[in-house]
């Protein structure tokens, strides 16, 4: 059933029964008032209630979302990023009584390595911060890289494989 009626004088001759659904519930066939005929008898089809339903949430781009119990009142949906990207505001949001979902799932963004390390006796320059981008190490005349000359920005937000080190020739 999930909801009450309300009755306008009792339940005597033309006595209106007016039914409102629950929180959540929404009238399914659109009818909400029975009223009382001259036989004792409610005229009108037995009112039913169906729990609200959101429809699925928007897109997350570079992600996709987890629905806790489906896309009705009350569930949940919770935003997942692929590998290298991370939510950078609300992970969760909820099925409302009013038929919508309550709030927006944040995209998810790249992970940033921020800058990549200075060396000693050395210089280093990046395509950029951010997952996937890479960072070139170079020494200055007189010295030696130990050590990769090309790290890239992983999806832990680390550049990888190492640092290098310059040293004296």
């Amino acid at each position: 059933m999930n909801g009450s009626y309300t009755l306008s004088h009792g339940t005597t001759l033309n006595s209106t029964a007016t039914y409102q659904c629950q929180v959540g519930f929404q009238l399914a066939n659109g009818m909400s008032n029975l009223i009382c005929d001259e036989n004792s008898q409610w005229i009108g089809s037995q009112p039913e209630c169906d729990i609200i339903e959101c429809g699925q949430p928007s897109d997350v781009k570079n992600g996709s979302f987890i629905l806790s119990s489906g896309t009705q009142y009350g569930s949940i949906a919770t935003a997942s990023c692929v590998a290298g990207y991370e939510i950078q505001e609300t992970a969760n949001i909820m099925c409302g009584d009013n038929g919508n979902w309550n709030g927006s799932l944040s995209d998810c963004a790249p992970v940033d390595c921020k800058s990549a390390q200075n060396i000693e006796h050395g210089k280093v320059s990046s395509t950029g911060t951010i997952f996937g981008h890479t960072a070139t190490y170079n020494c200055i005349p007189g010295f030696l890289l130990v050590g990769p000359n090309l790290l890239t920005c992983n999806a832990s937000s680390e550049w990888e494989p190492y640092v290098p080190s310059c040293k004296g020739m």
